[in-house]
């Protein structure tokens, strides 16, 4: 006997691009709330009509009623407080066994806005210790608005996160197979994971990442913190990926050229020479967007010359590689310089900034 799809919300239509993320499914039973409370209806159950005893549905056995918080009397977010549970792994809201993987900080969860009905907040669903199934459900404090799961115009209210099919992604953690979580505005928002042991609330402030990419540009460039010869012992990171660049969670891996790389090439109308396609890769230490500078007096322009910038902005959803390790993202870019020289980059995080030496251009 099948079970039945989870309940589905209203869509609406803005436009465009559907994001990419993940997010999970709501909750069920009586047991012990890890949370302040507020209800809200509970979604139907299932049977057979054909059989004369109804199936008996294991997920009716975690939809319990919703109980979030309120905002505070000054219209303040009640947010979850998140900690390092791993040394593998971005800081995770606590307590709670089966949660959300994203970009939180600072009481935000950071997600990139697209031009499409249900923006997608790039959340996975990871379980401390042995997985179990988990229902996930959500809406913002205020009641006015759902968090959705799957379909960016046509989201399920609740999404189920089935532990028999989570896998391991680092020691002690596993990673569920979810849907993608998503919300149609920024705002304060809860989620209730039910568990059969309990149910699990974290509260966070939805933001666009663009909000997170402006302080970070805000922040001043340290060429100081590259050694003058730095350039001349530009050397791969020791257990990095692909022999990568950096100490992480961002690391550089250059495609097509070798080290030094040669300034041969005809350079463009406006005196640019492309040098090297750049590889980021970013480790499961780190969620949030990411803004790659030129840290030295000589400039780096990324991209061609049509779409030239000096301000690299990796979004939060960057492209994830299919044979990549789970929870890693990528994104590749030109690199284009005016001359030979000594190329340092800035790497600015969330909650860290860090510069190395990246290129060396020889004539």
């Amino acid at each position: 006997m099948r079970e039945p799809e989870p309940t589905r919300g209203p869509s609406r239509v803005i436009a465009g691009a559907v994001a990419v993320g993940v997010l999970a499914v709501a909750a069920l039973l009586s047991g012990p709330i890890i949370g302040p409370g507020a209800a809200s209806p509970s979604a139907r159950a299932s049977g057979s009509v054909a059989a004369a005893t109804p199936t008996p549905d294991r997920w009716a056995a975690l939809r319990r009623p919703l109980a979030l918080p309120s905002l505070g009397t000054d219209g303040s977010c009640p947010t979850t407080g998140v900690v390092l549970r791993s040394a593998d792994l971005a800081p995770l809201p606590w307590p709670g066994r089966v949660v959300p993987f994203g970009a939180f900080h600072a009481g935000r969860l950071y997600f990139d806005a697209e031009p499409s009905a249900w923006d997608s907040l790039a959340l996975f669903w990871v379980g401390d210790g042995q997985p179990s199934d988990a229902l996930v459900r959500g809406r913002s404090l205020d009641g006015t608005m759902d968090i959705g799961f799957g379909d960016a115009l046509h989201p399920a209210l609740e999404m189920r996160l089935d532990g028999a099919e989570a896998e391991e992604l680092v020691p002690g953690w596993a990673l569920y197979h979810a849907e993608v979580a998503r919300v149609q505005e920024t705002g304060c928002y809860g989620l209730q994971i039910d568990t059969d042991t309990a149910s699990i609330l974290v509260v966070f402030e939805a933001s666009h990442a663009a909000e997170a990419v402006a302080e970070m540009l805000a922040r001043p460039l340290k060429p100081t913190d590259m050694a003058p010869d730095a350039c001349g012992t530009i050397d791969r990171t020791e257990g990095a990926r692909f022999g990568a660049l950096g100490e992480g969670p961002a690391y550089l891996a250059l495609q097509n050229r070798g080290v030094p790389i040669s300034l041969s090439q005809t350079p463009s109308q406006d005196g640019w020479h492309e040098v090297a396609t750049l590889a980021w890769l970013i480790d499961p230490r780190e969620r949030g967007p990411v803004v790659i500078r030129s840290a030295t007096d000589a400039q780096i322009r990324f991209g061609g010359t049509s779409d030239a910038q000096v301000d690299l902005v990796l979004p939060v959803t960057s492209f994830t590689h299919g044979d990549e390790a789970p929870g890693w993202r990528s994104y590749t870019s030109e690199a284009w310089v005016r001359e030979p020289g000594c190329y340092g980059m800035q790497v600015d995080l969330l909650t860290s900034t860090s510069v190395f030496p990246a290129l060396q251009v020889v004539p």
